[in-house]
């Protein structure tokens, strides 16, 4: 029942525009600093090991950090997931060298590595959409929580 629950609200959220779900996912981002304080301390301690802030500003950090973190998951969970390729698409801005890796398809299979910075979901259904002619598979790291994993 919780996997139907939560697949009908992303399907939905998906149609939401997508300033709408990064306002949410702002929102979403500063609740689980809040009420996850293993979550809250590990992102400060991490920020401070950076070097990216002092502890001055870790919490402003923090809380920025935190709000990107709730867009990225709205995004994946509302856009990636469950907006077809070509939609998809238009959220991307294409790289200086996106016509270098077009070419690279015509000569071979690719390896993407891609690290979690901004949502790459959203870039392999983007690229899916322009390079139709090739099969995709995404190598992760599977949930703990089965029902977030099946979906």
């Amino acid at each position: 029942m919780r996997l139907f629950l939560l697949k009908i609200t992303f399907r939905l959220m998906s149609y939401l525009p997508l300033s709408f779900l990064r306002g949410f996912g702002s929102i979403v981002g500063i609740a689980a600093l809040k009420f996850s304080k293993r979550s809250g301390k590990r992102l400060r301690a991490n920020l401070l090991l950076t070097g990216m802030c002092t502890e001055e500003h870790v919490d402003k950090f923090a809380r920025n950090t935190a709000r990107e973190l709730g867009k990225t998951l709205i995004e994946t969970v509302a856009i990636a997931w469950h907006r077809p390729p070509e939609q998809c698409l238009k959220l991307v801005a294409q790289g200086a060298n996106f016509d270098h890796m077009l070419a690279a398809t015509k000569l071979g299979p690719i390896v993407f590595l891609t690290p979690h910075i901004g949502n790459f979901e959203i870039g392999v259904k983007a690229t899916s959409a322009v390079v139709k002619d090739r099969v995709f598979n995404i190598l992760y790291k599977p949930n703990k929580d089965k029902v977030f994993d099946a979906i």
